[in-house]
């Protein structure tokens, strides 16, 4: 378990490319090391195992809570005997799990036998954006984590976590803390990496329109350096264009997550 960044409440004081470089700004930044509440938090605690319930094919909504909830996409080419991939996606700023409701996420899962878990944050953005920690948006994933375990066969060593804006964001935390679960990270257009402490070392996708000015700087020139500085193999894909997901860079992430 490795320290990596301080508080974000450090984020309320300094940019993050303040924060990560300049030695005034981290004069007024205190060391600190993650207590045993924020590590609790921030793990999920969820495994696959052996299905207890039969999926519904497609898109369903999770019916756990409402009106902010999530849905589950079981591609018809799913078979319980074959345990399938799993890819968990966090929604931008203002956004809901129906962002990912598109052909260009379900062409992939449908070709590839994948898996797709996509839930609503319990705020109007996620936990760690609002109050500057990670809380009711874990507990959430947790729950609707042990839903899909209950329902698909899913493959333990196929499990990755990503996201779009502040989804991507939150992703890259919890897909940190959590690498004995998710293998691989996908940050679309990320505003920022608030790493209380990891585990292990997942493999990070990152991706940043040249027109989207201050994200793009903020990835290529904070983001992208800091992971790589704590062990976490980085993959940059700069594009053409705002803040966004192109089909293209979609593709692109997908390819890569079929690596493994």
């Amino acid at each position: 378990m490795t320290l990596i960044m301080p508080p974000l409440r450090a984020l309320r004081a300094c940019s993050v490319a303040l924060m990560l470089g300049s030695a005034a700004c981290r004069d007024h930044i205190d060391p600190f090391v993650p207590d045993p509440e924020m590590i609790a938090k921030l793990t999920i605690t969820a495994q696959p195992g052996v299905p207890t319930l039969a999926p519904t094919l497609g898109w369903t909504s999770l019916g756990l809570e409402t009106p902010r909830d999530g849905q589950l996409y079981v591609p018809a080419s799913y078979h319980s005997a074959t345990p399938a991939r799993l890819l968990v996606l966090l929604h931008g700023a203002g956004g809901s799990s129906s962002t990912f409701a598109t052909s260009a996420f379900t062409t992939w899962a449908d070709n590839h036998g994948i898996v797709l878990l996509a839930t609503d944050s319990r705020f109007p953005t996620w936990d760690v954006l609002v109050s500057g920690e990670y809380d009711e948006d874990v507990a959430f994933l947790n729950a609707a984590l042990l839903h899909t375990f209950a329902r698909v066969n899913i493959d333990p060593t196929l499990v990755a976590v990503g996201g779009f804006s502040d989804g991507a964001s939150e992703a890259i935390g919890i897909g940190a803390a959590n690498a004995g679960l998710f293998r691989r990270i996908i940050a679309f257009s990320p505003g920022l990496a608030f790493l209380p402490f990891r585990r292990g070392s997942p493999s990070v996708f990152v991706s940043a329109g040249d027109a989207d000015t201050g994200i793009f700087l903020n990835a290529r020139d904070q983001i992208v350096p800091l992971l790589r500085s704590n062990a976490m193999p980085v993959t940059f894909l700069p594009f053409q264009g705002g803040h966004t997901m192109p089909d293209g860079v979609i593709t692109a992430a997908f390819a890569w997550l079929l690596e493994i």
